[in-house]
């Protein structure tokens, strides 16, 4: 008997009115001492049936595992009070086992689950035992014993398929008690265990009962198979135990990390409508004698993926960490067609690896080396594949790439260049569970890319082609923390660090195309420039401990002929292959983004406290800008030098940078703080204390968040303290691409004095503590910064991809806990590590660099160009971001010479608002442009986007490209237009830098094309609108354009103008024409505009109104009277606009105008 042999267990056999007459369950037998490893096949027979059938099936699957008799056991649950009879059970499969404590089951019942563990318990029985497979009497074996066994026992993972079910109806609330909706999940009861995930499920005694007494299908008629069931399922909780059990057991227990979330048998749950209707419906297809084939059996075999459509999360299947099928077994087989292909299936053990190539990465060398040959010479030479074209999206609708691949791949530089199929999905994503493999879904213009190296390493750099005369606009980390946008046009022209690059689109048919990196196992991704313009793909572990050589998806390509919808595709496409974060659309920003805030930084820096905070809140307060959201920034931790004792908690820390080497001794506040006494009742005294008194005082304040550093504070947790988890203090290392970033004080400081990292294993710990005291303590949120320092401290850690999964799992769970699960702000996150990782749950994030008053190196004319750099980082890094977090610009003072400017591209982000002004220092007359008496903010429905033509030049450096961004409010566009000119990213010096011989006046167009109307969630439909009336806030003007008129904009250097763009309606039965502008006096002007009804006959226009002040609409006629919630008002009309005054509301911050024609 082999010494690492494995016996499997095949058995889990629900008999509904199924006599076994001839069998029983068994195990097989082996010798006593036999040190072998056994596959135990749990077997589950679904349909009537005798005995006699069984042993033909186990006959069957027998002779599929000829050869491992020593390596598998059998065990099968039998209908209770069955006893083994030798005269009459004659089956040569079943020896001297009995189990004798089966049970009666049902389907849709608790028993179900009850039969599975009655199993596992007498599997367990035997030590050698340890790979727990469940199958059924209608399962058929893909491939020989002895490729199966392997695939099994060559991973340490049980294979669970589990996906969370957050829209069935299914999850029984009486369970949250100690099952969180959360952990609720569903998938296919045709799992594999390890022997320890087998133990979890026998010594279950918690999540069992519950499933006993709230898991139950609902007793509905016979025919509720054939129909759809109620509308209302989140009242029917109709719960199949089974489909739910294991995979909820097993994340309550948090082992999905364990597991591989996929079942290794296959079901079929939709056919063609080809097939007669009785075989057709969402339970799993019944294949006949008649389909028993070998090309079924092979459309098996290829599938090398699944989708969740649920969870927008797509398994690639591997074994051995290379790609592999992803099925082992298949059902349902009726028994004629079982028998019929087990006797075809498994003898030669002949494993075919998934096709690799596809006729779009051609395409893509092609246009990367800038040849603009005819595609339809890739056509001849690939017979059958799409070619890139102008109609790209029509032409590809529905084609599956599923030709041969080329018979040799194209090498470049040395490096294998290759790509997976091209079935990305690209329809809406539903709400059931959806298995897609080879050819099974739309094909799409885009595919991953890899490449094979000559030895394993931890970091590569692989040229994937030649980039020349090309444009293209690209987003790299020009800092450690942070992100911006670069131009150029060959390979060489590119930055090192790179997170996106898109080429631009030509006249002669080439579409935009995205060159994306990504996240492969433990290795991340991204972009530089090569030798002779090659672009290269650097792919690093970040640890000398991680190494590996062949890589399948490190990038993603997609190509597209619009710019915005292009990125949108890819990231779906990507959130469905990694299945680790989750698209902002799935997401709900947390309520500050509506509230106009204050942040205590550039206030006090570390010295805030308490009082400061109170009289800086009451100032804004007198001054008619109430905010809605105080951000205590960082200052308020207890924190100290490693030599300093413990008592000291970092006092007089605060000259810049002299806190950067602290650490954290605590989680409570300090002395600052903790001795804030109230003058109020109980609690008098501490955070606690102080937080309640800021709301209560100052009824606007609905939020109070705080910051934190990811790793606690800028230096980590200092080692050996009481109350806090252990650390250990590690030293930081750059990688070769970060080596040249900037110079920055804060990465100079940590990598001097090193990090006190939380081991992985036990970060759940720290922010446990932390965030169980704030919540505590009142507060609603926090500010998570500094969150790129895992790569630096990752060498001992698994590497970057394995730190920071542990900690954002841990910062997620933590922020779901206390927080409501979106009460953060991420910053210093611009990398993709975070962004392919850190987003399952955060949904707000800075998307530029500080908001900097002076430049920190001491150029004087800094206050201004660095003002420029900072909306260019925000405004083109948000088309990236923007997918994953909802976009924060940051905040800036009132009282800065650029504080118009900020205040301009705060008001049109379509993100929170929030200043840092000194107490008692502000502009009033600039903040009630942004902020309402009540405190909240007239928000765009949209985050905000350069504009296409801005798109590939540079707004900073070229002195002629003015930065135009667009976004979207519910009745109106707005454009606003920025002179950025001015300075910012030297390649040469490797930092920002003044470039004042571009800082003049730029002139630029401006078209109601240049908004993107079919955006967002609530997109404007401009169909037949023949006519827009534009509004420019500062020139106080308006004119009327066509919708592919052109009209010319001059600005001086840090200056702006805000256009609200307003789609003419005429009206019904009359000549006359409409438009809605709203509030002149507010800088998002027609974000005020709530609704908008127009009379059937022409004779009135409604508007909600929300805020105050002047509001303007455009009319080409005079109306007759205006109202006020139902009271004429007095109005004004001059250049065809009707101004009206609009008082602030008694009861709500909305108003009904009416305009009656």
């Amino acid at each position: 008997m082999e010494e690492e042999a494995f016996r499997a267990v095949i058995a889990r056999v629900l008999f509904r009115n199924y006599r076994i007459d001839d069998a029983e369950p068994v195990q097989s037998d082996h010798d006593d001492g036999a040190e072998a490893e056994d596959c135990v096949l749990v077997h589950r027979a679904e349909s009537a049936s005798s005995g006699h059938g069984l042993g033909r099936i186990l006959s069957g699957m027998l002779s599929f595992i000829n050869g491992g008799e020593n390596k598998f056991s059998i065990f099968v649950h039998s209908r209770p009070r069955f006893l083994l009879n030798k005269a009459t059970t004659r089956s040569v499969y079943f020896f001297n086992r009995q189990v004798n404590d089966s049970i009666q089951v049902d389907w849709g019942e608790a028993s179900m689950i009850e039969a599975e563990r009655i199993l596992l318990k007498h599997a367990l029985e035997d030590p050698f035992n340890e790979r727990f497979v469940f199958l059924s009497d209608s399962c058929i074996p893909l491939y020989n014993f002895s490729y199966t066994y392997d695939y099994i026992m060559s991973t340490s993972h049980s294979f669970v398929d589990s996906f969370a079910d957050t829209k069935e109806g299914r999850y029984n609330p009486k369970m949250a008690s100690v099952i969180p909706v959360h952990n609720w999940r569903k998938g296919s009861q045709w799992v594999i265990l390890t022997r320890k995930h087998a133990e979890v499920v026998v010594e279950d005694n918690t999540v069992f009962p519950m499933f006993q007494q709230h898991c139950k299908r609902k007793s509905l008629p016979e025919f509720w198979r054939d129909h759809p069931l109620p509308a209302d399922g989140s009242k029917e909780h109709n719960c199949i135990p089974d489909e739910h059990y294991v995979q909820t057991l097993l994340a309550q227990e948090g082992l999905e990390r364990e597991i591989t979330r996929r079942s290794l048998t296959h079901s079929s749950w939709d056919l063609s409508s080809s097939v007669e209707h009785e075989r057709r419906g969402w339970h799993p297809v019944t294949y006949k004698f008649s389909d028993a084939t070998p090309m079924l059996i092979q459309s098996i075999k290829d599938i090398d993926n699944i989708y969740y459509e649920t969870e927008y999360r797509r398994e690639w299947c591997t074994s051995k960490g290379k790609p592999s099928q992803c099925f082992l077994f298949a059902r349902k087989f009726t028994r004629p067609a079982a028998l019929r292909l087990l006797n075809t299936v498994g003898g030669n053990g002949r494993h075919d690896t998934a096709e690799d190539w596809m006729y779009f990465l051609y395409n893509l060398i092609g246009t990367v080396k800038g040849h603009e040959e005819d595609p339809a010479t890739y056509n001849g030479r690939y017979s059958g594949r799409r070619r890139l074209a102008k109609n790209t999206k029509q032409e590809n609708q529905g084609e599956s790439l599923d030709e041969p691949p080329p018979k040799s791949a194209p090498t470049l530089s040395g490096k294998t260049v290759k790509s997976t199929k091209a079935t990305c999905q690209r329809s809406p994503p539903g709400t059931k569970r959806e298995q897609k493999g080879r050819g099974g879904g739309t094909a799409t213009v885009g595919c991953f890319v890899g490449f094979n190296a000559s030895e394993s390493s931890s970091r590569h750099v692989a040229p994937i082609g030649k980039l020349r005369d090309i444009r293209f606009m690209s987003i790299f980390r020009f800092k450690v923390w942070w992100t911006t946008h670069w131009v150029g046009s060959n390979g060489r022209d590119l930055e090192q660090e790179t997170q996106m690059v898109i080429l631009e689109s030509s006249q002669s048919g080439r579409p935009y195309v995205l060159l994306l990196p990504l996240l492969e196992g433990p290795f991340r991704a991204s972009i530089q420039p090569g030798q002779d313009d090659n672009v290269d793909l650097c792919v690093e572990s970040g640890s000398s401990e991680v190494a590996g050589a062949s890589f399948r998806s490190v990038m993603y390509v997609h190509a597209g002929e619009d710019p915005f919808i292009l990125v949108k595709e890819a990231m779906k496409v990507v959130r469905a292959h990694l299945g680790t974060f989750k698209l902002l659309d799935e997401k709900t920003p947390p309520g500050i983004v509506d509230k106009f805030g204050w942040c205590t930084w550039d206030a006090f820096y570390l010295s805030v406290h308490p009082h400061g905070v109170l009289e800086g809140v009451r100032g804004l307060v007198e001054g008619g800008c109430p905010p809605g959201l105080v951000l205590l920034d960082d200052g308020w931790q207890s924190i100290g030098h490693d030599a300093d004792p413990i008592t000291q908690e970092g006092i007089n820390q605060t000259a810049a940078g002299e806190q950067m080497p602290c650490r954290l001794l605590k989680f409570q506040e300090n002395y600052k703080f903790r001795d804030y006494e109230s003058p109020k009742s109980a609690p008098n005294k501490g955070m606690g204390a102080f937080i309640k008194d800021l709301k209560e005082e100052f009824k606007s304040v609905d939020y109070v968040y705080v910051w934190h550093a990811l790793c606690g504070y800028w230096g980590g947790v200092r080692p050996n303290v009481p109350g806090l988890p252990e650390s250990v203090v590690v030293k930081p290392e750059l990688s070769p691409g970060l080596k040249m970033t900037m110079e920055d004080l804060a990465v100079d400081k940590i990598v001097d004095t090193g990090v006190g990292l939380v081991p992985p294993e036990i970060v759940d710990q720290m922010y446990e503590g932390l965030h169980s005291h704030l919540e505590a303590v009142g507060i609603d949120g926090v500010k998570v910064d500094v969150i790129h320092l895992l790569e630096m401290v990752c060498e001992k850690y698994g590497g970057r991809v394995e730190l920071a999964k542990a900690y954002f799992k841990a910062l997620t769970a933590s922020v779901r806990k206390h927080f409501n699960g979106n009460g953060v702000i991420a910053s210093m996150e611009h990398c993709n590590d975070f962004m392919f990782l850190g987003t399952e749950a955060i949904c707000l994030g800075r998307v530029g660099d500080d908001f900097w008053c002076t430049d920190p190196s001491g150029d004087p004319n800094g206050t201004f160009w660095l003002q420029g750099c900072h909306m260019v980082h925000c405004a083109y890094n948000s088309l990236w971001m923007g997918n994953f977090i909802h976009p924060d610009w940051d905040m800036f003072q009132s009282t800065h010479p650029c504080a118009a400017f900020h205040a301009a591209s705060r008001a049109i982000s379509g993100g929170p608002i929030y200043v840092s002004d000194t107490v008692g220092k502000h502009n009033f007359e600039l903040l009630k442009t942004l902020v309402l008496p009540d405190g909240s903010i007239l928000r765009c429905q949209y985050y905000a986007l350069p504009t296409r033509d801005c798109l590939f030049e540079d707004p900073l450096h070229d002195g002629n490209t003015m930065l135009k961004i667009w976004n979207l409010n519910k009745y109106t566009g707005v454009l606003g237009a920025f002179n950025c000119q001015g300075g910012g990213w030297c390649r040469e010096s490797r930092r920002n830098k003044c470039a004042s011989q571009c800082s003049h006046v730029v002139t630029s167009q401006a078209s109601p094309r240049d908004i993107e109307w079919k955006s967002g969630k609530n997109p404007i439909s401009i169909d037949g609108v023949q006519v827009f009336a534009l509004y420019y806030h500062q020139a106080k003007r308006l004119i009327l354009s066509k919708p592919s008129d052109n009209v010319e904009i001059s600005l001086e250097p840090f200056n702006f103008e805000l256009i609200t763009v307003s789609p003419v309606t005429v009206l019904a039965g009359t000549a006359a024409q409409f438009a809605p502008i709203g509030l002149v006096n507010m800088l998002n002007t027609g974000g005020a505009i709530q609704s908008l009804a127009f009379d059937e006959e022409g004779k009135s226009v409604q508007i909600g109104v929300k805020g105050t002040g002047e509001m303007r609409v455009f009319a080409s006629q005079k109306p007759v009277a205006c109202k006020i919630d139902d009271k004429v008002v007095p109005f004004e009309y001059e250049g065809f606009m009707v101004v009206i005054q609009v008082p602030w509301p008694d009861s709500s911050n909305s108003s009904i105008v009416e305009y009656f024609f």
